[in-house]
């Protein structure tokens, strides 16, 4: 089974290019010399980059399809001893024994999955203090669309309220902003809704798929997504220079577009 995967050599935008590496720059802060499970790692993108911190990182996915890349990736690589790729259900993964993990990450996966049953395996798997982080689109920004993949997309309160029922002490940032203005804002608006309207017209044609991504490849934006996250490509699409601002648990957030969580179990 292969679902949504960003997989290298796809075409993307800058930006979501950016929100890419972005994940594991923030990320990467906090796994130093860690025990790491990333959860839904797909072509493990990020694996590497995580590696080259953690002292050991295991990436897992629920599609064999998604991970053959991985596989081929890092079976040879310098650093795969410290790198397993596993094929497992993030609602049960009873293969790892309590307490097996620093930090568990789940990046641009949350939303996929029944929160409540991955919550419980996190507070199984994580060690005291230990941390979950994850990212998250922000349904509340104008223009939302969700994957057709999601189960269920949060805001800032409900992120707080349910990571609270199971004990974690949560921190919540903001970033990518969305156009400031009137004007911009309505730009904003109408070019979301003109890419909806040409992407669900393309997805209900037969071959509209192939029309679509053959498109895609004229766009001029359009940036071919790399075989692994490198330190490089932080600095070429300066995403240290990213604002990751702090936001209030109290009300939605409707200034950003992605949702950053860092959850410490207690």
């Amino acid at each position: 089974m292969a679902y949504e995967a960003e997989m290298p050599g796809k075409k993307v935008s800058k930006e979501r290019l950016k929100v890419i590496c972005a994940r594991y720059y923030f990320a990467s802060p906090f796994i130093s010399g860690k025990e790491v499970l990333e959860v839904g790692c797909g072509p493990g993108l990020g694996l590497g980059y995580l590696a080259k911190k953690a002292q050991r990182i295991v990436g897992m996915d629920i599609s064999e399809e998604n991970l053959r890349y991985a596989r081929q990736r890092y079976k040879n690589n310098h650093s795969n001893k410290k790198i397993e790729i596993l094929c497992l259900d993030a609602h049960n993964l009873s293969l790892f024994q309590n307490k097996s993990f620093d930090v568990v990450l789940a990046m641009a996966t949350v939303y996929a999955l029944d929160l409540n049953k991955f919550l419980r395996e996190c507070r199984r798997l994580l060690k005291k203090n230990g941390l979950f982080i994850f990212d998250i689109p922000n349904k509340n920004v104008p223009g939302f669309k969700g994957s057709k993949f999601g189960h269920k997309y949060y805001s800032v309160p409900e992120l707080f309220r349910l990571l609270e029922q199971y004990q974690f002490d949560s921190r919540i940032f903001g970033a990518f902003p969305i156009a400031r203005g009137f004007a911009s804002g309505v730009r904003e608006r109408i070019r979301v809704t003109l890419l909806r309207i040409v992407s669900n017209i393309l997805e209900a044609m037969p071959g509209g798929r192939i029309m679509k991504d053959f498109l895609d490849g004229f766009t001029l934006d359009k940036i071919k997504i790399m075989p692994e996250i490198e330190e490089k490509d932080i600095e070429v699409l300066n995403i240290k220079n990213i604002k990751f601002v702090p936001l209030p648990r109290e009300s939605p957030n409707f200034n950003y577009k992605i949702l950053y969580v860092i959850a410490k179990a207690s």
